[in-house]
């Protein structure tokens, strides 16, 4: 196994999030308006980001023509939400963490990894993968320098 995983314990994280359905084709576009409201949202409440972005995957049994995602801000504190933009809590536990860094074209092998971790221990999911994005992909100079967090709730 090339990826290094960790357990850690992480604290319930208010957050808003968007929930919506997307295809491989469509999402970086999807998450794109998504983050848009979300972070509008955030700055009309003049509420204050509690970490980097994330992304929710409800169903590991994605067709990359039709899934669905959530794409999450992190708060400090509760913000109203709005429209497509909701307040929930992610609730906290026992996850494993690794981080992937490169492009996300990449990421499925780092879930194969952590997936196969999982099974050689007798792990199981308690919900959905988190990805926290560490990185702008806009910002980076190549996409080999994206870095993001994985995080499997068990």
């Amino acid at each position: 196994m090339s990826v290094e995983v960790e357990t850690v314990e992480l604290p319930d994280q208010p957050a808003l999030c968007v929930r919506f359905r997307t295809s491989m084709e469509k999402v970086k576009e999807d998450i794109g308006r998504a983050y848009g409201m979300i972070y509008a949202r955030l700055g009309e409440a003049g509420g204050i980001p509690g970490g980097p972005p994330l992304a929710l995957y409800p169903d590991m049994d994605m067709d990359p023509d039709d899934f669905e995602m959530e794409a999450c801000a992190p708060m400090v504190s509760e913000v109203a939400g709005e429209g497509e933009v909701a307040f929930r809590v992610l609730p906290g536990g026992k996850f494993l963490q690794t981080m992937h860094r490169g492009p996300y074209e990449t990421l499925e092998q780092t879930y194969e990894e952590l997936f196969a971790y999982m099974k050689e221990n007798g792990l199981e999911l308690t919900g959905p993968p988190r990805e926290a994005y560490l990185t702008d992909p806009e910002q980076v100079e190549r996409p080999e320098d994206n870095l993001t967090q994985m995080l499997f709730p068990i």
